[in-house]
């Protein structure tokens, strides 16, 4: 292969199923004013208010973006958020399969940008109490039912409680039974979860987290991996680095140079790009470059976004 489009023709087509947090991410936008008399914040004046899916349905966007067919199963509320949330896997996903929880909330992110690209808070509504054993066996039943003819299952974790111990311990066993690579997400304080994973990722906090370590040098990055994966019981870590790139034991890549305006969903991308090339090509430099240059795209966009025709088209004609 000479250039990534003759990388991305052999992904394109394939299929895979993403389990995990789904959540709604919402956007207020207005204009900065001032600073208000009542507390040192500033006042915005409210003049949009906009919603798309995130979490493990923002993963699901990517991979399709991507030319994958994916499947994507999750869990809501018994509320307006949930309901909307269910609307929208429905228009988007021909075979997404969302589990009704009425004991949880819906997870929703509300932000507030003032002036296009400032972003001045976000509040978070959401539970991260382990999911119900009847909620777990809706969710395995639907995987395990789409888990035939896919080239990979992703676990996509934001430790809301879905992705249990012992859901992601059945969801891997299904999965190492039918030979499908499993690769996912996690966070330090679930990462015992996936234990014979084939691949996981986390971004630099996170694997200081793992390791209990307070930094950890990009050149030091490829021994962490190692280091993760020996404890762990995981075959690949790939350790995601923002503006430094990302590294797996095996191979690492800088980040390309963009102007960054938000850095929201890029991991969603990263690990949505390596998930789709995987099967086929391993924790390689080619798939780690190729998912560098798929989150460059997405960090030059204001809010949580995958990355769009023209990027790919131009990514395609990248020589590798």
């Amino acid at each position: 292969m000479k250039t990534f489009g003759e990388l991305l023709s052999r992904v394109q087509g394939s299929g895979g199923v993403v389990v995990g947090d789904v959540m709604v991410d919402e956007y207020i936008h207005g204009k900065g004013t001032r600073v208000s008399q009542e507390a040192p914040v500033l006042v915005v004046r409210q003049s949009a208010v906009s919603r798309v899916l995130g979490g493990a349905a923002n993963v699901a966007f990517n991979l399709r973006a991507l030319g994958v067919r994916d499947r994507l199963i999750g869990v809501v509320g018994d509320d307006e958020p949930g309901n909307w949330l269910r609307g929208a896997v429905a228009a988007e996903f021909e075979s997404g399969q969302i589990v009704v929880d009425p004991g949880r909330p819906t997870t929703r992110k509300t932000r507030v940008y003032a002036d296009k690209a400032h972003q001045v808070l976000r509040i978070d509504h959401e539970t991260t109490e382990p999911l119900n054993v009847a909620g777990e066996d809706a969710v395995f039943s639907r995987a395990e039912a789409y888990l035939s003819d896919v080239a990979f299952l992703l676990l996509s974790d934001y430790q809301k409680g879905v992705l249990t111990a012992s859901l992601v311990r059945r969801l891997i066993d299904v999965a190492r039974e039918r030979g499908i690579p499993v690769i996912a997400n996690a966070k330090p304080k679930t990462l015992a979860f996936y234990r014979g994973a084939d691949l996981v990722s986390l971004n630099q906090p996170e694997a200081c987290g793992a390791l209990g370590i307070e930094e950890l040098a990009f050149e030091d990055a490829p021994a962490a991996a190692g280091e993760i994966e020996a404890r762990f019981g995981i075959h690949h870590v790939l350790i995601t680095m923002g503006a430094k790139g990302m590294a797996g034991r095996e191979a690492s890549v800088p980040a390309i140079p963009v102007n960054v305006f938000d850095t929201a969903g890029a991991g969603d991308t990263v690990i949505a790009t390596v998930a789709a090339a995987y099967p086929l090509f391993g924790l390689s430099e080619a798939v780690l470059r190729l998912a560098a240059h798929t989150s460059a795209s997405v960090v030059q966009q204001v809010g949580v976004a995958v990355p769009d025709e023209t990027s790919l088209n131009h990514i395609s004609s990248l020589r590798i």
